[in-house]
């Protein structure tokens, strides 16, 4: 916002992405961003709970992108924020995280590139690893929102050249050129 808050954003959501963001967050009603338009519009805070150190880790990765990082190097990023360290002395967030992630990535990927989504392989993809339709559905909202971020910052020269080979037929299987 020139301010150096930054959200992330989801149609007409806005999602405070760091802390400079998060002052903006309804306190009480009225409050948000007030946008070019002179409308204000709320501001969400993602629930970070249990994911915050793969929240943090992804918006990092999302924040430096700007169209400079691979669709792989976040992937990288987000598997190495899910990983349990060797004296771990408190939980942290499992291994399904970057399952989650990457089926976000596939949905929200599609939509920014126009490619068609096969549902079939990502419900396939998902039984492969463990994740039940019901613990997706719960769990994939903030995935959706931080792989929005990341995708709808660059320009689209990544879908052919990064995004596509990850996900497409060569990869996971789950979009297809239209």
């Amino acid at each position: 916002d020139g301010n150096n808050a930054v959200f992330f954003t989801i149609g007409e959501r806005f999602i405070a992405a760091n802390g400079k963001a998060r002052q903006f967050v309804r306190h009480k009603a009225g409050d948000g961003i007030v946008l070019a338009n002179d409308k204000v519009a709320p501001v969400e805070e993602l629930e970070r709970g249990t994911h915050i150190k793969l929240i943090d880790a992804v918006i990092d990765a999302g924040l430096a992108l700007c169209a400079q990082k691979s669709v792989d190097e976040i992937s990288k990023a987000v598997k190495e924020a899910a990983e349990v360290p060797a004296a771990a002395s408190q939980p942290v967030a499992s291994l399904d995280n970057e399952v989650l992630f990457n089926a976000a990535l596939a949905i929200r990927g599609a939509e920014i590139c126009g490619y068609d989504f096969n549902a079939g392989s990502m419900v396939d993809y998902l039984q492969a690893h463990d994740v039940d339709q019901k613990a997706f559905t719960a769990k994939v909202e903030p995935y959706l929102v931080i792989a929005n971020g990341i995708l709808s910052g660059g320009d689209k020269r990544f879908c052919k050249k990064d995004f596509l080979p990850k996900f497409g037929p060569e990869g996971f299987g789950f979009v297809s050129e239209r």
